[in-house]
């Protein structure tokens, strides 16, 4: 599979800011499918008997148990069988699936700490289901739902294994560009993307600790 190279600097920067957007709608995309879905899981693994939730919920967070490796090269099988040839749209459909564990666990851990008499409390006064959750579910595990998307927006921004199976030329990310930059060149440039994405990663883990826990996240 062919990928593209960059020779120079010159070339870095002329395509630095599409590729750059590329990785950037690339994430928000999978975040905005693994959001409500991760949420809306973490929902029905709370409420379904354990004999029911432990499966399912270890059947979500297998992406995060299988090798990087095998994961990607399975996602590409998949995108093949099923004939997915549109590289943006099965770029986004793994990265989804790839990031979707941790919003399920971020939910699971906010949700964990928030006591069920609150709801059965509000339901015993009248309130609808839906009323429930958009106004006492909702708010109270909105720091879990919003750690895991921050997780999931950083996780799938810098990912290389999944992409590099997936990714056409017209469709490069910033980490696959990176890396490819530094087969025939090293600059400082480089070094400051690379550090700047460190430093983001690192905000990104810090924002997690403070809303929910890493631990709870970790399990």
């Amino acid at each position: 599979r062919r990928h593209t190279r960059f020779r120079n600097v010159t070339e870095v920067q002329t395509c630095a800011l599409p590729i750059s957007l590329n990785s950037l709608w690339l994430a928000l995309a999978a975040v905005a499918v693994a959001g409500p879905l991760g949420l809306a899981a973490a929902l029905a693994i709370r409420s379904a008997p354990a004999r029911i939730a432990q499966p399912i919920e270890a059947v979500l967070m297998l992406p995060l148990l299988i090798p990087a490796i095998v994961l990607s090269l399975s996602l590409l099988v998949a995108s093949v069988l099923t004939g997915l040839n549109d590289a943006p749209l099965r770029l986004w459909a793994a990265h989804s699936v790839v990031v979707l564990p941790y919003v399920v666990r971020t939910c699971l851990a906010s949700l964990g700490g928030m006591p069920r008499q609150v709801e059965e409390a509000a339901r015993t006064l009248g309130a609808s289901r839906w009323r429930v959750f958009r106004h006492i579910t909702l708010p109270l595990i909105r720091p879990g739902l919003l750690a895991g998307c921050a997780f999931a927006f950083i996780l799938s921004f810098d990912n290389v294994s999944v992409s590099l199976f997936l990714v056409n030329q017209k469709t490069p990310t910033l980490p696959l560009a990176i890396m490819n930059y530094v087969e025939y060149n090293f600059d400082p440039g480089v070094a400051a993307i690379s550090a700047t994405m460190v430093a983001v990663s690192l905000a990104i883990a810090w924002l997690v600790e403070r809303l929910v826990g890493l631990r709870k996240v970790l399990g």
